[in-house]
């Protein structure tokens, strides 16, 4: 197994202790959404907003502070391959979720409880999003840049050595 594996192995179980934090914050800050507009209203935008952007946002925060995490120890490799083992714990979640919800849309009192799997998927989608933008981009702090930046070094060594420089 070679070093980026590891790295990259390393970054997945990351990511997979990271899911119940991205879950916990995911219903505190719903939670907290539906306790600010306690006393206005209800319609159907409000709470679509409530139920949906609470939820992506607790999972942006903590995968994010994950990520970044990750970029700064060298285990967020560029890619889609690193992306897919990266997040594949948060794409089986979603994935359960969504199969949850699907056979639970034409019970009657599965809407009491729906929140539980919408929530948590939203928070593991926005993981996985947010870990694809970041496997994508290309920078010197990335894979690539860095590989950029040591071909760059190699040839100004090469230069030197030749007197150019």
């Amino acid at each position: 197994m070679t070093v980026e594996m590891k790295s990259n192995n390393r970054a997945a179980l990351c990511y997979l202790a990271a899911l119940p934090f991205a879950i916990v914050a995911a219903f505190a800050l719903t939670g907290l959404a539906f306790e600010a507009a306690k006393g206005t209203p209800p319609t159907f935008w409000s709470d679509l907003l409530i139920n949906i952007a609470p939820a992506l946002a607790a999972g942006l925060l903590v995968y994010g502070m994950a990520a970044r995490w990750l970029s700064q120890r060298g285990g967020l490799l560029t890619g889609w391959t690193a992306h897919v083992i990266r997040a594949s714990s948060l794409y089986l979640l979603t994935l359960l979720a969504l199969i949850v919800i699907v056979v639970g849309w034409g019970l009657p009192d599965f809407w009491m409880v729906a929140q539980i799997p919408l929530w948590t998927a939203l928070a593991a989608l926005a993981g996985i999003v947010l870990d694809a933008v970041m496997s994508m981009r290309s920078s010197p702090f990335g894979a690539r840049g860095a590989y950029r930046t040591l071909q760059l070094t190699e040839s100004i060594g090469w230069f030197a050595s030749l007197g150019v420089l």
